[in-house]
């Protein structure tokens, strides 16, 4: 028993001499998880190993009903990979390209391999791989989509909001001191396939300032979260504009820019604040905010707040909108307003015409004058009456046209309606004019036929006639005349 004991260890102990370990590959399979119907998808087959590979061979397949390969990198240009490496390879790569077709769960997988190892000339020790892809339609995938337009999280770096923050809550607020100019938004999705935008670094102005930080879900639908962010201002002062209430911008980097026009200082009520001026037009404008931290510029003139300044910036001109002026060139248009870059505009238009007309100042030159502002594409040009005149005629004829267009169509309509009775009643009045003729027709024809009739009577009886006058005429002993029938 002793022996045995000693030549089974010794056994175990040479056995691990023996054994060969065969080097182990690996095959991956990766795709997009889904993809539309009619639409390429990607799959890519990797073969890969710690040691060389000499040589492989692998085939891939796919379900043909739902899959069409159009393209591969495999050497045949098909599904079979078939490879030798002369000096080894670690990794090899392909690549196929498949359309959908239809709807369904489409399996992609290597079944048939094996991969030779390049110093051994072993076979190496491997797993299939597959990759299952779903295949949809266009609604069916949107139906899909999520609907989740909710934050996670939405906080302002160094401050607290109020409220605490709850996706349920849409608005909030934040008090900075007046020294602080900017703040950074930050927020998180509840959703990973939804959107956010409004996040990031934000500039302040004095006042409040509103943000807006927008939640676009997977399926299109959105959420808006409002942070309002009010910096403290240092004595404020309060203005009544039009029965609203604003207050007056006190830092000059809070104004907005305009062609012609330098940064100066005014008195406000004896308080000295920033304004705008142009040497060009005389104008003095001063800077006010609303509610939300919006700033707009005004005419200040006399110590006095009067117009809102709008500048019209289009191509190479920029306009000030003025009052019309009343003039007799525009007795057939009719006084109107337009809206022209978000601004509303006195004009003069002609009802129905693509072009009108506005009274204004080039904020460049200070010439006042009447403009021809074109609705289709936004430009302007200094108005011509005549051009203008040619205009309308062109509006007129083009009306008459359309008026006799709408005529002619009315017209065919009226034709459509009555020319079938006028030939069904043509048609009854023909039907009867060809059984009168048809009628005389045949009285023709027995007329015609009984006189041939006649005339054979006649003919037999005046062939007996001679007959018998002939007969007569050849028997007379004392005629001296004889007559020779031919």
């Amino acid at each position: 028993m002793k022996k045995i004991l000693v030549f089974l260890v010794a056994l175990i102990m040479f056995i691990p001499t023996m054994v060969v370990n065969a080097s182990s590959a690996n095959i991956s399979v990766q795709a997009s998880n889904t993809v539309m119907v009619g639409n390429n998808v990607t799959v890519t087959v990797t073969l890969s190993s710690s040691s060389l590979i000499g040589s492989w061979q692998a085939d891939l397949s796919y379900d043909k009903s739902l899959l069409r390969l159009t393209s591969s990198t495999a050497e045949a240009g098909g599904a079979s990979m078939v490879g030798v490496s002369q000096s080894g390879t670690k990794s090899k790569k392909y690549t196929f390209t498949f359309k959908a077709l239809k709807s369904g769960s489409a399996k992609v997988s290597i079944n048939s391999f094996y991969l030779v190892d390049y110093n051994t000339m072993d076979t190496m020790n491997t797993t299939g791989a597959s990759k299952t892809i779903s295949i949809k339609t266009k609604e069916q995938i949107e139906a899909s989509y999520s609907d989740n337009a909710n934050l996670k999280s939405l906080s302002i770096d160094g401050y607290s909001l109020t409220p605490a923050f709850s996706k349920s809550v849409k608005e909030y607020n934040v008090e900075v001191p007046n020294e602080i100019e900017s703040i950074n938004i930050s927020a998180s999705r509840e959703d990973a396939n939804a959107s956010v935008s409004g996040t990031g670094e934000k500039t302040l102005v004095e006042g409040n300032n509103k943000f807006n930080v927008v939640v676009t879900a997977q399926k299109g639908n959105s959420v808006t979260y409002i942070v309002n962010v009010y910096r403290k201002e240092l004595n404020p002062i309060s203005v009544t504009v039009k029965n609203k209430n604003y207050t007056l911008v006190r830092k000059e980097e809070n104004l907005p820019e305009y062609k012609t026009f330098t940064v100066k200082t005014v008195l406000y009520e004896d308080t000295e604040i920033p304004a705008l001026y142009s040497e060009i037009t005389g104008l003095t404008l001063i800077g006010i905010k609303d509610d939300d931290g919006n700033v707009s510029t005004y005419i200040y003139e006399d110590n006095k707040i009067t117009d809102i300044y709008i500048e019209l910036d289009n191509y190479a001109v920029t306009l000030l909108p003025l009052s019309l002026k009343e003039s007799d060139m525009f007795k057939e248009y009719e006084k109107t307003t337009i809206e022209i870059s978000g601004a509303s505009v006195d004009a003069y238009k002609m009802p129905g015409s693509k072009y009108a007309v506005i009274y204004a100042s080039n904020v460049e030159t200070g010439v006042e004058n009447y403009y021809t502002y074109f609705m289709d594409d936004g430009s302007f040009q200094v108005y011509d009456k005549d051009i203008a005149r040619n205009l309308d005629e062109k509006i007129s004829i083009y009306k008459y046209v359309i008026y006799g267009l709408i005529g002619v169509v009315v017209l065919q309509f009226l034709i459509l309606i009555f020319i079938p009775k006028k030939k069904k009643t043509k048609k009854k009045k023909q039907d009867y004019l060809e059984s009168i003729d048809s009628h005389i027709d045949e009285e023709i024809k027995d007329e015609i036929k009984n006189n041939t009739k006649a005339k054979e009577e006649i003919n037999k009886s005046n062939k007996k006639i001679e007959k018998e006058f002939n007969t007569k005429v050849e028997t007379s002993e004392d005629n001296e005349i004889k007559l020779i029938k031919k």
